[in-house]
């Protein structure tokens, strides 16, 4: 069984058949053992930190964080007005179309569908 005698101490016995034996040690080497117990948990905490951004950098590289289809977007919120707390008019546009909508909790309704006004370049 494996006993193991903390710094601070205490005595944790690890196992359940027979009390943890006392060895003497210097207590230079119980500094060293707390030094290298930090410097592990340091090199797990980067490690683990270096992974999760690797596969952060690589999904990205492959397109795998792209929210929708990577081509253009064929629609578009041109405007959008609050007639009340519940209720909100917008105007929509798909390919060569625009669609004037009223958005309600009871329902949608489409009041007009107009052809699309030529956009200005800015």
């Amino acid at each position: 069984m494996v006993k193991r005698r903390l710094i601070s101490g205490w005595n944790i016995n690890l196992s359940f058949t027979k009390p943890a034996q006392l060895e003497p040690f210097a207590p230079e080497w119980g500094r060293a053992v707390e030094v290298l117990d930090w410097a592990r948990t340091l090199f797990a905490l980067v490690a683990t930190l270096a992974l999760i951004g690797g596969a952060a950098y690589g999904a990205r590289r492959l397109g795998m964080l792209q929210p929708g289809p990577q081509g253009p977007r064929r629609l578009k919120v041109i405007e959008s007005l609050m007639l009340d707390p519940r209720r909100r008019m917008v105007i929509v546009r798909c390919d060569d179309r625009e669609h004037v909508l009223v958005l309600s909790p009871a329902g949608d309704i489409v009041i007009v569908d107009l052809a699309a006004k030529a956009q200005a370049r800015s």
